[in-house]
């Protein structure tokens, strides 16, 4: 259950969601009695599961008795509607899991976090509680302060909720830790040994986890892993992890010898209390010996540690007996009972064995001695010979544990005995399989039968003699084949690691940024194409997770790079590790004409290894896309997708995009200019690149959202229809894209496109882009808090994603955290992106003057269409300041129509102006600014507000045209069926005396009230109907969303203040009627003194 803003579970308001994981969803909440923030803790259905749901409360009563500093509190806990749920302190900071990510971690802030951690589960142990999951994500760092490097931090442990108290629990309450909710293979990774097991736990399972989640600190590696929960749990039970010191040479060698301490396979072995561990962490600080802890700084490099990223300082230790396990069992062959083996504490533990052939008989003798083999199994029985040759122990793995019982028949004697742990423990640190004995494994010499010897004398020794050379024979070929085998591997491991094809090992989250391609063959049209070209092929792979552009670009902002061509490889990796990408795509072009020769190198971020290295050569200019196709082929398959999965994913770019470089190159130009801030530049770009390349999808696609931007509506509904038409053989990536701006701006169908979008986050849910898409269609649904969730995600995959944080943004305002927003704001700016007036209405609203007047500034200083002109002009409506704001929108107007595209994008600021000033009654300026917009291409924006303007200023013919062109023009729109048709009849019957007829108009759209001037219509309905109270309400719920009446686009919240004052003049309450009037004149303090709204509010405030 996710549950809507606003949404009171008890005393607690829910105000926005902070995070999630197995255990519930985690939300920001306002506790009404005690006035204070909280975080309230949405739990999984299972929780309310019978039997569940009690031993839930009482374990969360016990941990909500825990108080210590370094433990989140437990304020309260509670249900609703069956619903369980936790209360607790919220806290400001980033959780481990994060700080890992985010960058290096010193020694001695280690050694501080583990202290406190350790002195946690020393208060929780003592009161007998047990953890059960401590991980990264459950160890949450307390912003306590201070500048850098001073800045203080403090640990609390988490999800004491979940904890168990100490205790005897049945097998199945046991086996719970692993089966509930959650139990991913992320959290497998931390568990102990005996929780994998399902065995009784005590504080020692806690300790463990600890030493893993240190561990995974020190080197930025989980020290068990694996794609699987079994593959987890073999490498957890029976492997030990690699020394820490392999991965970080920082680590000093006490602390590496705690933490694996910590680690002991057996609990024995460990620390056996937390508060042992700090002890021991305690003299690792106090030692006098010890600079390095506050000097030493871990070289371990930043990215996401889910794959090895850096190379140990030694060879790493073989593990013996790889994959071969069985499950121990005694004598008998049954399974043991758990206390059948007193040298465990597990009798069914997986351990490590040798691959031993069974005894083999001799030729037509049984092993008992006695029963000859019938004739008809002799050749499975020399099959089975040959299958467990000692030669070949290691060839057939772990199908061959258990002997053939027809081949080789059980001996009579008992089973040769399990070794006990220290002899498993010798096992699996051998590096080799066992040597064979002679006895048990004859080779050249075989005992021979003295009685068969008797009987059949020369006949016995001839065929003693051949079987022996049968046996030298089969050694020989099997030695052949073992050596040409070895040489085989050894040349393909040098070719792959040194030649054309080197294997990366890569996953679908490692980042992958395409830089320079630097040109060399002196023609400019191919400045930055090659790169772009690569980036076209390189982000349809659904393996591959590539960096934007825009990415790309923003970091070289950030760096102080001006140049995007001609990096040298020092610029390019810093991008890269600015970035946090695993890996960074360079190369260059070469040759003075053709034919041209292209080289490209994937290195490492980390130690800037080269992973994989391509060649190709074109034999023209023309046949240089097709050449960037076979090169983007070779890097995919390098970074270690499957062949099926490029056959099946890769477009060719002349498909995708344009095989004609100058018009690559126009893209490209048109992709920095806007960029850079430059949107009209950018524009000119993309337009000649379509001119050269009619359907060059992308660059129609880059005019859509430009022409969206600049309100340019007619031009963008024409982009995306094209973008549309020419996509159907691109790939579905793109597909996907065309269809949903087709769907926004042609259509209007908002239901259909967010459909799409979604439709294919099924297949592909990390894309930021595509969630930024998703977020903006929610939002314009008035879905907002659907819509700031998703933006959240878009820019948490890319962080550098501007349009996800504009819609984010925009969902916050709409959501009334003007300071929230103005916070993302200036994480906008933090990560180098070009924003403009994104700060004047989260200034306004939160009614701060002096970000209000730095971005009055921003805006005056920069030239039309490098600005945003539609919020400024609000920004003068809403307060007042009507003449300037009729003065800006008829200026911008006049710049737009200069500019190739945005006619249409004039007639939108008009008709925005003449809204504005219908809703204040100034019809003498509605009546030329609708004129003014008529006489330009209108959208559907744009013929809404001129309709509505002119039918609130008693204007019927303009209005009728704008409602029926609406009708036959957008016949599926979202806005025009739901809100917009009834909008217009409802003011044309206000306006013709017929209130009640608006009303019946306006039954059907309450549903839009969020997002339309349908309350402020009604509201003027029923006070024009005498019923004053229901109007007066109608005002409120305009009223009551500030933030969002100003998104949409009108200056109707000040109005509706008036309304509301009128309203309650009509009733005789003059006290409500002076109030409203006061708060209008606060909004409108700078308002022109000449406004007749003014001079009412003021005569009537008195």
């Amino acid at each position: 259950m996710i549950p809507e803003i606003g949404r009171r579970f008890g005393p607690y308001e829910i105000q926005a969601r902070l995070g999630g994981g197995g255990m519930g969803h985690v939300y920001r909440a306002w506790d009404a009695r005690l006035q204070r923030e909280v975080a309230l803790k949405l739990l999984h259905s299972e929780f309310a599961m019978p039997g569940m749901h009690d031993r839930f409360l009482r374990e969360a009563r016990a941990a909500s008795a825990l108080n210590h500093p370094n433990i989140c509190t437990i304020f309260d806990i509670g249900e609703q509607d069956g619903d369980p749920y936790l209360v607790m302190e919220l806290l400001h900071g980033e959780t481990l899991k994060d700080r890992i990510r985010r960058s290096t971690i010193q020694v001695d802030e280690l050694v501080l976090i583990a202290r406190e951690v350790a002195e946690a589960l020393a208060a929780a142990h003592a009161k007998g509680i047990v953890h059960r999951d401590i991980k990264p994500a459950n160890i949450f760092l307390v912003d306590m302060g201070g500048d850098k490097p001073t800045r203080k931090i403090q640990a609390k442990v988490l999800d004491f909720g979940l904890a168990k108290i100490d205790g005897p629990r049945g097998v199945r309450d046991r086996m719970s830790d692993i089966t509930a909710t959650g139990a991913t293979v992320g959290t497998l990774a931390y568990m102990s040994p005996e929780q994998a097991r399902g065995e009784t736990l005590d504080l020692r399972s806690d300790l463990f986890s600890l030493g893993v989640v240190l561990y995974e600190m020190a080197t930025r590696q989980i020290p068990f892993q694996g794609v699987t929960s079994a593959l987890v749990f073999v490498q957890l039970l029976n492997h030990p992890p690699e020394p820490v010191r392999d991965w970080n040479d920082a680590i000093p060698r006490d602390l590496e010898r705690i933490i694996l301490k910590l680690m002991a396979k057996e609990r024995t072995a460990r620390f056996q209390t937390a508060g042992e561990l700090e002890e021991a962490l305690a003299r690792l600080t106090d030692k006098p010996a010890t600079n390095w802890l506050r000097k030493a700084v871990a070289t371990v490099p930043l990215v996401r540690a889910t794959d090895p990223i850096a190379r140990p300082k030694r060879p790493m230790r073989r593990r013996s007996s790889d994959s071969q396990f069985e499950i121990a069992r005694d004598p008998s062959g049954s399974s043991p009972s758990r206390s059948s083996s007193p040298s465990s504490t597990d009798a069914q533990t997986l351990r490590p064995i040798s691959l031993r052939p069974p005894e083999r008989p001799r030729e037509g003798v049984s092993s008992s001695g006695s029963t000859p083999i019938p004739e008809s199994l002799s050749s499975l029985a020399s099959v089975t010979r040959e299958r467990y040759h000692p030669d070949n122990d290691e060839l057939f793995g772990p199908a061959n544990l258990t002997p053939d019982p027809i081949a080789a028949p059980p001996s009579t004697e008992s089973s040769p005995a399990i070794p006990d742990a220290s002899e498993s423990s010798r096992l699996s640190s051998a590096s080799r399989p066992p040597t064979p004995s002679a006895d048990r494994y004859p080779e050249e010499e075989e005992e021979v039968d003295e009685v068969a010897l008797h009987l059949n004398g020369d006949s016995y020794r001839n065929t003693l003699e051949a079987r022996r050379h049968t046996r030298r024979l089969r050694r020989m070929r099997l030695t052949a084949a073992a050596i040409v085998a070895l040489t085989t591997v050894g040349g393909l491991f040098f070719h792959f690691n040194r030649g054309r094809f080197g294997s990366t090992l890569l996953t679908d989250r490692d980042l992958i940024v395409v830089t320079d391609i630097t040109n060399k063959t002196g023609n400019k049209t191919l400045d930055g194409t090659l790169a772009q070209a690569l980036q076209i092929d390189l982000v349809q792979s659904p393996f591959l997770r590539i960096a934007s552009t825009d990415t790309y670009r923003a970091a070289l902002h950030q760096l102080g790079i001006e140049s995007v061509n001609g990096l040298n490889p020092v610029q390019a990796r810093s991008v890269a590790e600015k970035i946090g990408a695993k890996a960074y795509l360079k190369g260059t072009i070469e040759g003075d004409g053709a034919p041209y020769t292209i080289r490209l190198s994937l290195l490492s971020s980390t130690n800037n290894d080269q992973l994989a290295s391509v060649e190709d050569r074109a034999a023209n200019l023309g046949e240089i896309a097709a050449t960037v196709d076979r090169l983007s082929d070779d890097i995919r398959a390098n970074a270690g997708e499957e062949a099926d999965s490029i056959a099946q994913s890769h477009v060719p770019l002349a498909r995708e995009g344009t095989a004609d470089m100058a018009a690559l190159h126009a893209y490209t130009l048109g992709e920095d200019a806007a960029i850079a801030g430059r949107p009209a530049e950018a524009l000119g770009f993309y337009q000649q690149a379509v001119a050269l390349q009619p359907g060059f999808v992308q660059a129609q696609l880059r005019l859509v959202v430009l022409y969206r931007k600049q309100r340019a509506e007619v031009a963008a509904a024409d982009a995306a229809r094209l973008a549309q038409a020419s996509s159907a053989n691109s790939s579905e990536r793109t597909r996907a894209f065309a269809q949903y701006e087709n769907e926004v701006a042609t259509t209007g169908d908002l239901v259909q496109a967010t459909n799409v979008i979604r439709h294919f986050l099924s297949e592909r849910p990390h894309d930021p882009e595509a969630l930024a898409d998703l977020a903006r269609v929610l939002r314009l649904q008035g879905r907002l808090a659907e819509a700031l969730q998703t933006a959240q995600r878009g820019y948490a995959e890319n962080p550098y994603n501007l349009d996800a944080y504009i819609q984010a943004e925009t969902a916050l305002l709409g959501l009334d955290r003007y300071d929230a927003a103005l916070q993302l704001e200036e994480q906008v700016h933090h990560f180098g992106l070009s924003r403009v007036g994104g700060s004047i209405s989260a200034g306004y609203l939160e009614g701060r003057p002096d970000i209000v007047q730095k971005a009055i500034a921003d805006f005056t200083s920069k030239k039309p269409g490098q600005r945003s002109d539609w919020t400024f002009g609000l920004y003068m409506d809403n307060s007042g300041r009507m003449e300037e704001g009729l003065a800006l929108w008829r200026t911008s107007a006049a710049a737009a129509q200069q500019i190739k595209g945005l006619e249409s994008g004039a007639a939108y600021l008009l008709a925005q102006g003449a809204l504005d000033r219908a809703l204040i009654n100034d019809c003498a300026n509605v009546a030329i600014l609708t004129h003014e917009a008529a006489e330009k291409p209108q959208g559907m924006v744009a013929l809404f507000n001129s309709g509505m303007a002119a039918a609130l200023c008693r204007l019927p013919e303009a209005a009728v045209h704008a409602r029926d062109e609406l009708h036959r023009r957008y016949p599926q729109s979202t806005d025009v069926n739901g809100y917009m048709l009834a909008d217009l009849n409802a003011a044309l019957h206000l306006e013709a005396g017929d209130p009640a007829t608006a009303l019946s108009d306006l039954t059907g759209a309450r549903q839009y009230d969020l997002i339309s001037l349908t309350p402020y219509l009604r509201g003027r309905a029923h006070i024009a109907l005498k019923l004053t109270q229901v109007g007066i309400v109608d005002y409120q719920t305009v009223l009551s969303h500030r933030g969002i009446t100003f998104t949409i686009g009108s200056n109707v919240y000040p109005v509706a203040e008036v309304g509301v004052a009128r309203a309650f003049a009509e009733t005789g309450d003059k006290n409500n009627s002076a109030d409203a009037y006061r708060r209008f004149l606060v909004l409108w303090k700078d308002a022109d003194a000449n406004q007749p709204l003014l001079k009412e509010a003021r005569a009537a405030s008195k």
